[in-house]
C-alpha cells in the first residue's frame, strides 16, 4: 500500500473506502463440499478427479462405437 492510501484508510471508515475491505469471493464447489463433510465429522477426504477423467482410449472407443452403429 502506498502511504496516501494507508493514510486515507486510517482516516476513513471501512464503508468509505473500498480498498480496505477484501473483495467478496464465491466459494468453490469443492470448498462447500469440504465444509459440509467437516460439519458432519469427516476428518479426511480427497478428490479423485484425475482418476475419473475419461481417457483418450475410452474416447476413441466410444467414437468408433458410435460410428459403427
Amino acid at each position: 500500500m502506498t502511504v496516501s492510501i494507508l493514510l486515507a484508510s486510517l482516516a476513513c471508515t471501512n464503508s468509505e473506502i473500498s480498498l480496505s475491505a477484501p473483495p467478496a469471493t464465491v466459494p468453490r464447489e469443492q470448498d462447500v463440499i469440504q465444509k459440509t463433510l467437516n460439519a458432519i465429522g469427516v476428518t479426511y477426504s480427497h478428490m479423485n478427479d484425475d482418476i475419473l477423467v475419461p481417457s483418450k482410449i475410452e474416447a476413441e472407443r466410444t467414437k468408433q462405437s458410435l460410428l459403427v452403429s
